[in-house]
C-alpha cells in the first residue's frame, strides 16, 4: 500500500482501538489501562495524519520492504537469542542471514 490508501488504513486501526478503548470503561476501572490504551489510540491516529500527506520516497538502492532485509534481521535476532534458547536457535540465525545475503545479492545483481 502506498500514499493514502496506506494512511487511511492506519487511521481505521486508530478508530478500531478508539471504539475498543471505549468498550474499556464497561469491563475495568484500573486507570494506567486506560490511560496507556488512549496513549495508544492517539498515537496511531497521530501516525496517520503524516502519512496522509506523505508523498512516495523516491527509489532506493535497498528496498526497505526487501525479503532479503527481512530474512537478515530475522536472522540476526535469533543469532542473538541463541544463548537463551539453544544452538537450533543459531543454526536458524545463520541460516537466516545467509538466505537473506543471498536474496540481496540477486536484488542487486537483478537491478
Amino acid at each position: 500500500m502506498r500514499g493514502r490508501s496506506a494512511a487511511l488504513v492506519v487511521a481505521a486501526w486508530g478508530l478500531a482501538n478508539l471504539a475498543l478503548a471505549t468498550l474499556m470503561f464497561a469491563f475495568t476501572t484500573d486507570l494506567m489501562s486506560h490511560v496507556v490504551y488512549w496513549l495508544a489510540v492517539v498515537f496511531v491516529l497521530a501516525i496517520a495524519v503524516p502519512a496522509w500527506f506523505a508523498r512516495d520516497p523516491p527509489r532506493r538502492r535497498l528496498p526497505e520492504a526487501s525479503a532479503g532485509t527481512l530474512a537478515v534481521a530475522v536472522g540476526l535476532a535469533f543469532l542473538a537469542l541463541g544463548a537463551a534458547l539453544g544452538i537450533w536457535a543459531v543454526l536458524m540465525g545463520v541460516a537466516g542471514v545467509l538466505v537473506g545475503l543471498a536474496v540481496l545479492g540477486m536484488e542487486r545483481w537483478i537491478r
